[in-house]
């Protein structure tokens, strides 16, 4: 069974990937393909030297300061996977909050140190507290008190959604972004 889903994944590259490719696109989330001498892939930021300090800086400014609230009082990250790139609202799909928050560790991590920029552990710190508020089972079943892994698109609560209801491995996410 794992070989044939394998097999199905590898197949569903290549007949997504493949055709852009052999086409010759020239542009990605917009903006033109930028190669340099030997064919890699080039920042359409300039100067060079600075487009990664830039791109992460707008990246973490955008979750810091654009992303909008919405109708349910919250900022569109605690209740939606993802956005409409152009109304910036949550889109109907359920919200993997356990594996988008601890992404967002991950990252915050990384910039922090990068960065010393405080106001990213904050943020994460503050979607990681919601987590462990409103999206845990009950303390009283056998996997207590453990993070689910996803919800309902706009839901205050996370209670799982049909095909993801637990992530007993996000159980320690928490801890790696110890703000006291």
């Amino acid at each position: 069974m794992n070989k044939r889903i394998s097999l199905l994944a590898l197949c569903l590259v290549f007949v997504l990937l493949i055709p852009p490719l052999a086409r010759g696109e020239d542009t990605l989330n917009g903006h033109s393909v930028a190669l340099d001498a030997q064919g890699k892939l080039v920042s359409w930021v300039q100067p060079q030297e600075k487009a990664y300090d830039r791109v992460m800086r707008l990246a973490w400014d955008f979750l810091l300061h654009t992303v909008p609230v919405e109708a349910n009082g919250l900022k569109t990250y605690y209740a939606y996977c993802c956005m409409d790139q152009n109304t910036l609202r949550g889109t109907a799909w359920p919200h993997n909050s356990a594996g988008l928050y601890a992404m967002l560790a991950d990252s915050a991590t990384a910039y922090y140190a990068y960065s010393g920029d405080r106001a990213v552990i904050e943020l994460v710190g503050s979607l990681l507290d919601h987590q462990l508020m409103y999206g845990t089972t009950p303390s009283y079943w056998a996997w207590g008190s453990v993070p689910y892994a996803s919800s309902d698109h706009a839901a205050l609560e996370y209670r799982g959604a049909p095909r993801l209801p637990l992530r007993p491995q996000a159980a320690g996410a928490r801890r790696w972004l110890r703000r006291d």
